[in-house]
């Protein structure tokens, strides 16, 4: 075990069962408190409806010597997290780290971060970098023939105060940035599962989520293309990756799809939407930079 009494962890717990046991053996041993943070109902933004699958009873019987349960009902992400925030320092802690249970990190890694931090602990925040990835953890999204690679939140500093304001984006003004890579699973999901999630997850009003799932998700194959929810052509496919893992995600298992062969008609159809994608893409492109120069000239 290699504990750090300065630096907590905290993570969201809404239908999220397939990760639990995962993400519980990626982070047990660096943390002497995990924050959990339960709703029975999900966010506000997607209409409220529905229930939580997670087992709160199995968390407790398996993980009790290292969460600390904060159960609620809220109505934003930010509230949620910011309810792990005030746990956490009314607890003590120096920093509070960012890692939803579908994110994974390198157990041989974890201990650098944490001392970088350490060393470095006059920031704000502290980021790394992300992969994502596509149905099952040997497909990860790509532009250009090459995996996208994000920047994702890993830790808060508290004794600077920040706390989160919309989503996941915090009141953090300065950044320091760790040299380690995150195994984002957000889309290794059931088919059931992501239909779940776009519905109750914080971006459920930003795109259309009937459109995608039927479009992008439930007709998925080989070489579609432009897969982002929002903004389609930021994925423009999904790629078969080769790398390392972390060895949590040894016995995670893919779930299962029928496997979709799309007719002649169907390709021709994607082929349009495709068009749209970037027609729409480049229109909004536009929009922005026109507005950009008429704030200058204001």
């Amino acid at each position: 075990m290699h504990t750090n009494t300065k630096i907590a962890l905290h993570v969201l717990v809404y239908d999220v069962e397939d990760f639990l046991d995962p993400f519980f053996e990626n982070v047990a041993d660096f943390y002497g408190k995990i924050y959990v943070a339960y709703s029975s109902r999900p966010w506000a933004y997607g209409g409220g409806g529905g229930f939580n699958h997670s087992s709160l009873e199995h968390i407790k019987e398996r993980y009790s010597d290292k969460v600390v349960i904060i159960e609620g009902v809220w109505d934003t992400e930010e509230d949620q997290r910011n309810a792990c925030v005030e746990a956490a320092t009314r607890d003590g802690f120096k920093f509070l780290v960012v890692q939803d249970a579908d994110e994974f990190y390198n157990e041989d890694c974890i201990l650098d971060m944490h001392h970088q931090m350490l060393e470095n602990d006059s920031f704000d925040l502290y980021k790394t970098k992300m992969l994502t990835f596509w149905r099952n953890k040997r497909l990860v999204l790509a532009k250009r023939k090459k995996p996208v690679i994000n920047n994702v939140l890993y830790t808060i500093n508290l004794a600077r105060e920040v706390r989160f304001v919309d989503k996941r984006a915090t009141s953090g003004a300065s950044e320091f940035r760790l040299d380690t890579l995150c195994y984002h699973l957000s889309y290794v999901m059931s088919n059931a599962g992501i239909l779940r999630k776009i519905c109750t997850w914080a971006h459920a009003n930003d795109f259309n989520r009937d459109f995608w799932y039927k479009n992008k998700w439930e007709t998925w194959y080989p070489n579609k293309r432009y897969l982002h929810p929002i903004n389609p052509i930021m994925w423009e496919e999904a790629l078969n990756y080769q790398g390392p893992l972390p060895l949590a995600l040894e016995k995670f298992k893919n779930p299962t799809f029928e496997t979709f062969s799309p007719s002649i008609i169907r390709r021709a159809y994607d082929q349009m939407v495709e068009v749209k994608d970037v027609v729409s893409s480049v229109l909004a492109r536009m929009k922005r930079s026109i507005g950009k120069r008429l704030c200058v000239k204001k």
